[in-house]
């Protein structure tokens, strides 16, 4: 299998690559350190239409066009850490709460199950 990925990686062509959605994309307006994740946000994009060079456009200059599914496909990867960006609290509060709410839930169920019989 790794053989199969190193093979596959080398028949990617270094382009350059034009993304002609690139100032329509909105991120969220209260996340925090927007710069930096517009930045994250448009490296993954490339990456993903490099990936997918065998399959994408090019231009009159030979430069690959990203299009709206390498949108998608970064949205997909990068949801959580979008999400992370915006939310309010930090990462181990964020954890703590979950687990919380989850303990919170299950007590729930075994009251309700116990309450039924």
């Amino acid at each position: 299998m790794a053989d199969f990925i190193q093979n596959c990686v080398r028949l990617l062509k270094p382009y350059e690559v034009i993304n002609p959605y690139a100032n329509k994309i909105q991120l969220p307006e209260d996340a925090h350190k927007i710069r930096r994740l517009n930045e994250m946000y448009q490296s993954i994009v490339k990456q993903i239409t490099i990936i997918n060079q065998y399959q994408r456009k090019q231009d009159s200059q030979g430069r690959l066009l990203t299009e709206k599914e390498d949108l998608i496909t970064a949205c997909e990867i990068l949801f959580e850490s979008i999400i992370l960006k915006v939310d309010e609290l930090d990462g181990s509060i964020r954890q703590f709460y979950e687990q919380l709410k989850n303990l919170y839930r299950k007590k729930e169920k075994i009251m309700s199950s116990t309450a039924l019989k």
